[in-house]
């Protein structure tokens, strides 16, 4: 006798929300995050919420909350742009926007963020294996200091941030759980 379940199983940890942005910015969307020094997994949970929003000029932004500062800093600002549907960022410090994640890459494209830093598509279609999954045709951005790569982060639409590498530092936050409203 073959027994049929009635719920699908849930795949949104491989398969996202299946909406056509890089970062779904619903509220109470939230991803936990593997962390790893050196491969050796740490005991923190890095989480990352979206909580609330906030108006900076004549936008509303979603406010991402890490409380732990490892994976982003402690609050973060993120806007789907309406008409080219870029995910943007409100840097507060600075009081200026930018670009977050193109939601047309092009490998190569470039652009500056604040803190003297630049951002770079690098690859659109990177694979990465993680706990729960195996992800396909990923978007990575690398974050450059002049020429040296810190930073390499992999996105999929309908999801968010898969990934994030600390390249200097050998630390990998790989997404462990995650919550979409």
């Amino acid at each position: 006798r073959v027994i049929v379940p009635t719920v699908a199983p849930d795949n949104t940890i491989c398969d996202g929300n299946l909406k056509n942005t890089f970062c779904p910015l619903d509220s109470a969307t939230a991803w936990a995050y593997t962390y790893k020094i050196a491969g050796v997994v740490q005991s923190i949970t890095p989480y990352i919420s979206v909580t609330d929003s906030a108006t900076y000029g004549s936008y509303a932004f979603a406010m991402l909350v890490d409380a732990s500062s490892l994976v982003d800093t402690m609050v973060t600002y993120l806007r789907e742009d309406t008409t080219s549907h870029d995910i943007i960022s409100y840097n507060v410090g600075a009081a200026q926007e930018y670009l977050e994640v193109p939601n047309a890459p092009t490998i190569g494209q470039s652009w500056t963020i604040p803190g003297s830093l630049s951002k770079k598509v690098t690859n659109l279609s990177a694979d990465l294996h993680t706990t729960n999954c195996w992800y396909t045709n990923l978007l990575e951005i690398s974050v450059f200091s002049g020429n040296t790569i810190i930073y390499k982060y992999y996105y999929k639409r309908g999801f968010g941030l898969v990934c994030k590498k600390d390249v200097l530092h050998d630390k990998n936050y790989s997404v462990s759980s995650v919550h979409f409203r």
